[in-house]
């Protein structure tokens, strides 16, 4: 090797090295730091992190500790790091019991008790359509009726969605529309594919929920549910002479629980973009630890690795590497309790918010069931905003792709906590691990206790899923023009109200 070829050679060898670094600096973070954040979350000592427990709380106080270390600030607002979300753990009756007629629907087999203190109701009952209201919509299934003093019997669901999740998510407004019109009970009738058994078991046991709905009054409303099986119920509640029903309950047990959602903010470099928050979210809880069923050596654990301690990871990421550069906008950090138990901390959060709604121009929450493709990440919500091709760029410089939602028909943009931003017409998508299908790979830790820390997790995927998030979120709080829906969205309509302030 000559002289002059050595030079070169060494010449070019000392820039590829420079490189090199300055790509480690670009992000702050590594696969060791990553990895030591994950097994923390998902360790048996946080016993799954339900919301409520300890290992919760540990977990809260984690996330908190390096949002300071990094750098955060604490909200606008709020004087500590953590936003205390008020929750009450539901145990129904199962006792009471509904008659019409010579039927009598038990508690404990036809009836979920949704709702409702303790109370004996003896009234007419008046059929309401799905107990909806939608003035935008043209949708009004109290026009023309008299309801004050009655019970109302109502469809499950909505007028447009029909599904075990999309009707229990339904349930509080319906209930504040048969309350503003006077109705004395809301009985729903059930009638699904999802199999009623299956419903009752998830819907029947204890739960937990916010201590006040979204009027900010506490609800006693009884609120039923009952088997509508093949419509046997309606068909037998519309032949009767009288339109009477007796309901007979003890109500609700309810004790209070105490979480939090952990917030970190960090100011942008443009001062003119002050009021233009963009937010990283992911959930922390996870579901804590189930029955052995009387085997001495199951696990218990659900450790929930995958589940979100992926994307509670990514979010930790986040704010080191913005942190230490930041961009124009300003960014929330928020990691959100009770997304297992409903996406109450989220919903929390744009019922009492710390920043003016308004002023929150775009959600990129991170949540996930695992990953089965490495080669890309899964955007839920790919081709409804305008911040697509941030995204799609932050990905590409991980070497990552992004893939559409794979199972569409499962409704997860609806499923995390994006959605609760989105109904009040705020941008917001979810980032997720790359999947093509909720296949046998992913369910074989989805929700499982095998969700946790094995030797084949793959790190040098959570880096680069760490990395594309990060960068994502840096191009979207950098973007010069506006952020908002794509033109048509179901949720258009709502941003435009709501950025009209």
């Amino acid at each position: 090797m000559n002289t002059t070829y050595r030079i070169r050679f060494f010449i070019a060898l000392l820039l590829a090295v420079l490189l090199l670094a300055a790509g480690r600096d670009d992000v702050p973070f590594s696969s060791s730091e990553l990895e030591a954040h994950l097994r923390y979350l998902a360790s048996d000592e946080l016993m799954g992190r339900d919301t409520g427990t300890a290992g919760n709380d540990s977990a809260a106080a984690y996330i908190a500790r390096h949002f300071e270390r990094y750098g955060l600030q604490k909200a606008p607002g709020l004087d500590t790091w953590f936003q205390p979300v008020p929750l009450e753990r539901v145990t129904p009756d199962k006792e009471g019991r509904v008659v019409v007629a010579d039927d009598t629907l038990l508690f404990s087999r036809e009836v979920i008790l949704r709702n409702g203190t303790a109370g004996e109701i003896v009234s007419e009952f008046v059929f309401a359509g799905h107990g909806w209201v939608d003035t935008t919509a043209g949708i009004d299934d109290y026009a023309g009726l008299d309801v004050r003093g009655k019970i109302v019997v109502v469809a499950y669901g909505t007028p447009a969605k029909q599904n075990a999740y999309s009707g229990m998510m339904a349930g509080r407004m319906k209930r504040s529309f048969a309350r503003a019109h006077g109705a004395a009970a809301l009985v729903e009738l059930y009638e699904g594919r999802f199999p009623w058994r299956n419903l009752y078991r998830w819907m029947a046991g204890e739960r937990l929920r916010l201590r006040q709905d979204d009027s900010g009054q506490s609800s006693d409303m009884i609120h039923l549910l009952l088997d509508n099986s093949e419509g046997k119920l309606k068909k037998r509640l519309e032949s009767l002479d009288e339109a009477k029903m007796a309901i007979s309950t003890s109500g609700q047990n309810l004790r209070a629980v105490s979480s939090n959602n952990v917030i970190g903010y960090l100011p942008g470099s443009d001062a003119r973009r002050a009021d233009e928050f963009i937010v990283l979210s992911a959930h922390y809880d996870h579901v804590g630890v189930k029955s052995s069923h009387g085997d001495a050596s199951a696990d218990t654990i659900f450790n929930g690795a995958r589940d979100n301690g992926i994307g509670t990871v990514a979010l930790l990421a986040a704010a080191k590497a913005l942190a230490a550069d930041p961009p124009p906008r300003p960014v929330l950090f928020i990691a959100f309790t009770a997304e297992e138990k409903g996406l109450l901390g989220s919903r929390y959060f744009v019922g009492q918010p710390p920043v003016a709604l308004h002023n929150l121009r775009y959600v990129l929450n991170n949540d996930g069931a695992g990953y089965t493709d490495t080669s890309e990440i899964s955007l839920i919500g790919l081709g409804r905003t305008t911040a697509d091709s941030a995204i799609i760029n932050g990905c590409r410089s991980a070497g990552l792709a992004v893939g559409d939602d794979p199972t569409p028909d499962k409704s997860l943009f609806n499923r995390s906590d994006n959605v609760n931003f989105a109904r009040m017409g705020i941008p917001a998508v979810t980032f997720s691990p790359g999947i093509k299908a909720f296949d046998a790979e992913i369910m074989k830790y989805y929700h499982k206790p095998s969700d946790e820390v094995t030797d084949d997790f793959d790190f040098d995927y959570l880096l680069r899923y760490a990395r594309a998030y990060a960068e994502s979120a840096r191009l979207i709080a950098s973007i010069p023009g506006t952020l908002f829906w794509t033109a048509g969205d179901p949720f258009e309509k709502a941003g435009e109200e709501l950025y009209r302030q």
